[in-house]
């Protein structure tokens, strides 16, 4: 298959150093990257593709080259030396982390920290976000054309992959913003529509998680249930995603937990309040950029991360150098 101009844009952009640039302004600042990675995996899926096993591998094979990799909780410590540091994290728990990732992890000598969202852990069920993926990667596969009801609002499915796409990210904005149990019963009165039957990515148990932590993976929590946690509105709620998260994580797993992610990387003051309240101390967020070292004696942390693309090699290899992030800046300051 043909590289598409993009991608043969990124690599033009690679074999001219734009890359080596941007690694040598963070090892002259002292700037720390953390990386935001999810699914590895060479499955197929319309609306969420994972990154692909080879890209893994190569990128983190690139990633153990250019810089000194560490874990989550030796930020506290860390001491720029003569690579940037960099952090990698994973999120939501799928399985495809310890049947791909983790051996590509121990292969390259990596240590990573994985938050996973409990409910899905205690469960065994995928995550909603993919529940609703798999529904449209099923409508698509069997050309299905049919409207459906979603909290009561009419969308009409064609088997047309960018108006699948569009109306995916439509219900997913829809639902997100809604607490925990009313997002689950509008969920399976989506599924309810269809005649087959729900399907899903295999999540990690407990048995996975701590085989991860025996391999050198530390244990983060993203919520009990993945909810967009500026959008809850009683202090009730957030100590369930929250504190719940890290009570259940802490007691099945017999480790302290001091890590959470922010579903979507969003948050607040009151959502820093209340993660504080329940006891993290490094607190994520996908702010596409990176660390700066000076602030690192700071507790607690707010700690942005770069998200992996679920793209081609050398656009993640520009990316973890938060070259997307630096284009966006430039187009604003153009446009201001």
């Amino acid at each position: 298959m043909r590289p598409t101009h993009r991608e043969t844009l990124f690599r033009i952009l690679k074999r001219i150093g734009i890359d080596r640039i941007l690694n040598l302004y963070k090892q002259v600042t002292g700037s720390i990257t953390t990386l935001c990675l999810h699914r590895v995996a060479d499955a197929p899926d319309l609306c969420w593709p994972p990154l692909p096993v080879r890209v893994f591998d190569e990128l983190m094979a690139h990633v153990a080259r250019r810089f000194e990799v560490i874990p989550l909780s030796g930020l506290s410590g860390y001491i720029p030396g003569k690579r940037p540091g960099l952090v990698l994290s994973f999120d939501d728990g799928y399985a495809d982390f310890i049947e791909h990732a983790q051996p590509i992890l121990r292969k390259h000598g990596l240590p990573a920290v994985h938050n996973v969202v409990v409910e899905c852990v205690q469960s065994g069920r995928p995550i909603w976000t993919q529940r609703l993926n798999h529904l449209f990667d099923t409508v698509h596969e069997r050309r299905i054309c049919k409207t459906i009801q979603v909290l009561g609002v009419p969308y009409s499915l064609r088997p047309d992959p960018r108006l699948l796409i569009d109306t995916n990210l439509r219900i997913y904005k829809a639902l997100l913003i809604k607490e925990a149990k009313v997002r689950e019963t509008a969920l399976r009165a989506l599924e309810a529509q269809f005649d087959f039957p729900p399907r899903g990515e295999r999540m990690m148990g407990w048995d996975d998680l701590r085989a991860c932590m025996r391999d050198g993976t530390e244990i983060g929590s993203h919520t009990m249930t993945h909810s967009l946690l500026c959008t809850l509105k009683s202090p009730e709620a957030l100590s369930y995603e929250l504190g719940e998260s890290r009570r259940i994580l802490s007691e099945k797993l017999a480790v302290p937990i001091d890590t959470v992610a922010f579903p979507n990387g969003e948050y607040d003051e009151n959502v820093v309040a209340a993660s504080l309240a329940a006891g993290y101390r490094r607190l994520l967020t996908v702010d596409g950029t990176w660390l700066p070292a000076r602030t690192l004696s700071l507790a607690p942390q707010v700690i942005p991360r770069i998200l992996v693309r679920h793209t081609g090699l050398y656009e993640n290899l520009l990316g973890v150098e938060n070259f997307h992030n630096l284009v966006k800046q430039v187009r604003a300051s153009a446009r201001a």
